[in-house]
């Protein structure tokens, strides 16, 4: 996270700071990002940037968190629209998702932070579930969603559901990067991986 003096700077020159981030971290992935792109660009002296952050990686990760307690609120507000109806509200999500990740100059951004994935870009999305705001969200989920739709014997089985619905969404999201696929090509296979899930894909003769 950011040290105290770079929240003491004025807003526009936090945002500089951070689109200059975002600029470098679009350019190339975050282990060929140069620190000193991002301060020539911002127009600020080595010795700021670290009274302001640690390293680049505190940089990029505070962006990311960033973009991940938006895509969390946005989460959150699907569920409340949809009547914490998991099945209604993951898709509106995922398109949110595509639609934000892909825009203008954000792509190439998340494009490098996807495909180059490790387990703290994984950590810094999938952690938001553990924030005290989307667990009370997650406890009305559990408690309001509509389990005589549901074929599950236990909640720990519930949760289970409910996590393979939240990998399925990512996994697309990345897949969406990986293979370069058209939005509506990507929503496609996210409904088609979404409704499997939700039919099963053994025949009643089967099972």
């Amino acid at each position: 996270m950011p040290k105290q003096t770079f929240f003491n700077l004025p807003k526009q020159k936090q945002d500089t700071l951070i689109q200059s981030a975002i600029n470098e971290f679009s350019r190339v992935p975050l282990h060929e990002a140069s620190i000193a792109n991002i301060i020539h660009e911002a127009n600020i002296a080595r010795g700021s940037f670290y009274q302001y952050f640690e390293d680049k990686e505190d940089v990029f990760y505070y962006i990311l968190d960033t973009h991940a307690k938006q895509s969390q609120n946005q989460l959150i507000y699907y569920l409340r629209e949809n009547e914490y109806d998991l099945f209604k509200a993951t898709p509106k999500m995922f398109t949110w998702l595509l639609e934000k990740f892909h825009e203008g100059n954000s792509r190439c951004f998340f494009k490098h932070a996807f495909l180059h994935m490790n387990a703290r870009v994984e950590e810094t999305f999938s952690s938001r579930i553990q924030k005290a705001e989307i667990q009370k969200e997650y406890k009305k989920l559990i408690d309001g969603i509509d389990k005589t739709a549901l074929d599950y014997d236990s909640l720990e089985e519930l949760h289970h559901i409910i996590e393979l619905v939240f990998s399925i969404t990512m996994h697309n999201v990345v897949h969406s990067f990986s293979k370069d696929v058209t939005l509506e090509q990507a929503i496609r296979n996210f409904n088609m991986q979404l409704t499997f899930l939700q039919k099963g894909v053994l025949k009643n003769d089967y099972v």
